[in-house]
């Protein structure tokens, strides 16, 4: 009789293989999170989490949500931040690093984490490592736009989500917070970005209520992106007003906002970026849909966006038969 061994066995061992350093790395946060008093071996877990969870294999990313690491990490990260005692922002960082990682992961996924974690637990996490960040960066200057950028991008990540990002946006703290970080100088501009990408992404709503663009502070923040040197900015605060343009009620108010239209009307420049050009014409559209805003745009400085129209169609008009044969 000769044995005739299971079907899948040597799949099944690869994918031990495969998995293990997987379920390593995990298991060592797991152990050194009970010595809390000792921050290197601490640290050090951190960091061979990090050199694990770099990829973007979305079956690893699976295998280490469904092992537990995104929960590792959440209650670590909470510990540091509420012990009472010296905080090292470069655990923080880690940490911050390693959850970024591990929620590349599909989006059915990204929302089991959160769920597992509770969502309102951790908004209010994260957002008291932004305020810290915002309210003292010269503190830390290492570390604190890095580790906001990386707030930034989960928050990225969790808005993917199905259903996410209509509960983020209903959360004032999350805007609040990104709010204060592209208005503050002392953050660097690539986290500032970061943050800009988060309020566009929320502000964009199918459901049409439009809950962001009451946040106050907002719309203040986005038009002063329209100062800044950095074309990413101008074109991330297009965006945003775009998304926000999107909502009845958000018509409504940018509309009666000179300083709104005026932005938009400055990204028609020839010299902005094709996409903002493209998500500043296209608000300035959704704007004019709405029935209140009709002769006051019209009216708008005189005439002055009528103006802007017709130059931006004028070299596409086409020239008559004598200017072809002149050419």
């Amino acid at each position: 009789c000769v044995s005739v061994p299971a079907i899948g066995t040597s799949m099944a061992t690869s994918i031990h293989t495969i998995l293990k350093p997987t379920h390593k790395a995990i298991s060592e946060m797991k152990a050194k999170s009970g010595l809390a008093h000792n921050k290197y071996n601490l640290i050090v877990a951190a960091e061979n989490a990090c050199a694990q969870f770099d990829h973007n294999d979305d079956y690893l990313h699976i295998a280490e949500i469904d092992n537990g690491a995104s929960q590792v990490l959440f209650r670590n990260l909470a510990r540091e931040i509420a012990s009472g005692g010296p905080v090292s922002d470069n655990y923080v960082l880690l940490l911050l690093s390693a959850l970024e990682m591990v929620h590349r992961c599909p989006r059915k996924f990204v929302r089991r984490s959160v769920k597992l974690f509770g969502a309102d637990r951790l908004w209010d996490l994260l957002c008291r490592i932004v305020d810290r960040y915002v309210r003292y960066p010269a503190y830390c200057q290492e570390h604190a736009s890095p580790s906001i950028a990386l707030v930034a991008q989960l928050f990225l990540h969790f808005a993917k989500a199905d259903g996410m990002r209509h509960k983020m946006a209903g959360c004032p703290a999350i805007v609040r917070c990104m709010i204060a970080v592209i208005q503050n100088g002392h953050v660097e501009q690539f986290a500032r970005a970061e943050a800009l990408a988060v309020l566009a992404e929320l502000s964009y709503t199918k459901d049409g209520d439009g809950v962001v663009i009451h946040v106050e502070g907002l719309l203040d923040g986005l038009v002063g992106c329209g100062e800044s040197a950095d074309a990413s900015m101008r074109e991330g605060s297009a965006r945003a007003l775009l998304n926000l343009s999107t909502a009845p009620d958000g018509r409504r108010i940018l509309g009666w906002r000179d300083d709104t239209v005026a932005v938009l009307l400055r990204y028609l420049d020839g010299a902005e970026a094709a996409d903002t050009r493209r998500c500043a014409l296209g608000a300035l559209g959704n704007i004019s849909t709405c029935d209140d805003n009709k002769v006051r745009m019209c009216n708008y400085r005189d005439g002055r966006l009528a103006d802007t129209l017709v130059a931006l169609v004028q070299p596409l008009r086409p020239r008559s038969t004598g200017e072809n044969l002149r050419k």
